[in-house]
């Protein structure tokens, strides 16, 4: 098997709560943040060239299952072996057989890890019948809820600077890709209708939506406190709670960096006019401003590799496909 679609967004943009929704219709599994491409894979592709075979293939997945955001996890990399039958010809291979061993029986499986939004264009160039469940939330609530998590980028100046980086790839992705390939929900509406967003996700997969089974336990890993809130009774109390977190300049910085994109997702309420944005902007400190710079600069490297014929020809076999057994 191979996991079927991925979901992907902006960290804190409800993409746990989506995992859970798409984990109670039938026959579809979700596991925990495998981490793999933002992780691990681009540093394989650097050091190895596929096939990967016998303990070389060991030595990846030790390395792999040693990364930070699985924090030492017990994972059964004996098995993930045996699915391979010893042998990855390629990256999304070695990647799906560690997607089927992690989710178990399903008859549809898929993976979630936020930051896999950047591989979004060069996985739907290289595997065509691969999904994608897209994940948009407000900027003030991201940049809200960022504050309380121990992985954020530091400032909200920069966090909505990558929340605009990230939805103008997500929106040109939905261009090209179009409806049967890629969802796009936004958290506002999910939590109003989480039903409907139910709904959504059961037609773009193919499966009935209902009946609703139960979530199973481990959509995420015990260490990770900040995503349990996703297993809570669906309500509307977190969309609005950014205006007591942040402050009035925090809101208008914000808003000014990510003005244009708002307006393209539906988020029109607070949006300035062009003369109090410029003035917002303007008082962005020259520090912050330059950190802009170079997240956009660093930003466009990483695209570039990415977008690369190295990583293409690593992440599908040349000539075949292996078969992961399932």
């Amino acid at each position: 098997m191979e996991p079927a679609f991925l979901i992907v967004g902006t960290p804190r943009s409800g993409t746990t709560l989506v995992q859970r929704l798409a984990c109670e219709l039938p026959e579809v599994r979700v596991p925990h943040e495998t981490h793999f491409f933002s992780l691990h894979a681009e540093g394989l592709l650097r050091r190895r060239r596929f096939p990967l075979v016998g303990a070389e293939l060991r030595e990846e997945l030790e390395i792999w299952a040693s990364n930070e955001g699985l924090q030492g996890r017990a994972i059964n990399l004996d098995a993930i072996v045996e699915r391979l039958d010893g042998r990855a010809e390629s990256l999304w291979i070695l990647f799906s057989a560690i997607v089927t061993e992690l989710a178990g029986d399903a008859e549809i499986i898929g993976e979630k890890t936020p930051d896999h939004l950047l591989w979004v264009p060069t996985l739907a160039r290289a595997v065509p019948r691969l999904r994608f469940v897209v994940v948009v939330r407000d900027p003030r609530a991201v940049v809200a809820s960022m504050g309380g998590v121990p992985f954020s980028m530091r400032g909200h100046v920069l966090q909505a600077e990558r929340w605009l980086a990230d939805q103008r790839l997500l929106r040109s992705a939905a261009r090209q890709l179009g409806a049967e390939r890629l969802l796009l929900l936004r958290y506002e509406d999910i939590v109003r209708q989480p039903q409907e967003a139910r709904q959504q996700l059961a037609s773009f997969l193919g499966v009935s939506a209902a009946p609703i089974q139960g979530s199973p336990g481990d959509l995420f890993l015990p260490w990770e406190w900040w995503k349990v809130r996703a297993l809570d009774q669906i309500s509307t109390d977190r969309i609005g709670a950014w205006k007591d977190a942040l402050t009035r300049r925090q809101v208008a910085q914000v808003v000014a960096i990510c003005r244009g994109e708002m307006a393209a997702y539906g988020y029109e309420d607070g949006r300035p006019g062009v003369a109090a944005a410029l003035s917002a902007l303007g008082r962005i400190r020259p520090s912050d401003q330059i950190r802009r710079i170079r997240y956009r600069r660093g930003r466009r490297r990483r695209l570039r590799w990415l977008a690369s014929r190295r990583v293409h020809e690593g992440l599908v076999a040349p000539r075949r496909e292996a078969v992961v057994a399932s």
